[in-house]
This record gives structure tokens, C-alpha cells and sequence, in this order.
């Protein structure tokens, strides 16, 4: 029982991270839609904003790691985790090297707009943090021995 305490706290652990980062991109999609009419609600949380992106990515980076480190992880869960913790550091580089380019770009070139950055960012990232959040719940659902991560 002592050989196992250390992957189920591992498991734990990658868990908690991986449950911040879907908190944490529920309130940036809560921010994101948010109704013209509270513009003074949005303008007082624009603040938290920038943070947030920040922590998401240092949490990207560290469930990344944990999913990388642990082997006792099933493969399809550690394919999923590794998805999403993908997805979740890519978004906000994506948006920076938009940003860095579009500028680079027009000085050099004239040019207005870079569009390889822009659609990973607003398509491709969030498709796969979809697709890898969903498989990471159904696989977590799936398997009855780890359904005390959800309680």
C-alpha cells in the first residue's frame, strides 16, 4: 500500500491542476462574453485579467510536467492531460507572437496582419483544449478506481 501512496498523490496533484486551469478558463470565457450592458463590471475585472493569463500559463507549464514525470498515468489520460496542458501554455504564446509579428511585419514589410498566430490562438489551441479537457474527464469518469480524484 506505502508503493502506491506516491502515484495516487501524484495523481492528486496533476488533478488539482488540471481542475484550476478549467476554473480558470471558465472565468476567462465568463469574461470573454461578457454583456456590453455591465461594461463598468467588465471594466473593474479587466484588471485580473493579464494575471490570470499569467497563472494559467505557469499552471500549463506545471501540469505539463507533472503529466510528463508521472508513468503510472494510463496513456489515454496522459495523451489527454498532455493536450490540454499543451493548449493551455500555446493560447497566450500564440497571442504574443501574433502581436510580435503583426509588428514585425509591418515594419519590414508594410504589411497589416500576420493570420498564422491569430488562428492557432482563437481555432486551433482551444479546439485541442476542448477535445483534451473532455477526454481527460471521460477517461477520469471512466475508470472507477480513480473516482475519488472527483469527490
Amino acid at each position: 500500500m506505502a508503493e502506491n501512496k506516491p502515484a495516487n498523490s501524484t495523481l492528486r496533484a496533476t488533478m488539482v491542476v488540471f481542475w484550476l486551469i478549467i476554473a480558470l478558463y471558465a472565468l476567462i470565457l465568463v469574461f470573454a462574453f461578457m454583456p456590453m450592458e455591465a461594461r463598468s463590471l467588465k471594466q473593474a475585472t479587466g484588471v485580473a485579467f493579464i494575471p490570470i493569463i499569467g497563472i494559467l500559463v505557469v499552471l500549463g507549464v506545471t501540469e505539463l510536467i507533472m503529466v510528463l514525470r508521472d508513468r503510472n498515468l494510463a496513456r489515454l489520460r496522459r495523451g489527454f492531460l498532455l493536450l490540454t496542458a499543451i493548449a493551455t501554455i500555446g493560447t497566450p504564446v500564440s497571442i504574443i507572437l501574433h502581436n510580435v509579428v503583426s509588428y514585425l511585419v509591418g515594419i519590414w514589410f508594410g504589411a497589416s496582419e500576420e493570420g498564422f498566430f491569430f488562428i492557432m490562438a482563437l481555432i486551433v489551441f482551444p479546439i485541442l483544449f476542448i477535445v483534451g479537457a473532455a477526454g481527460s474527464i471521460i477517461t477520469m469518469i471512466g475508470n472507477g478506481r480513480d473516482r475519488a480524484v472527483l469527490a
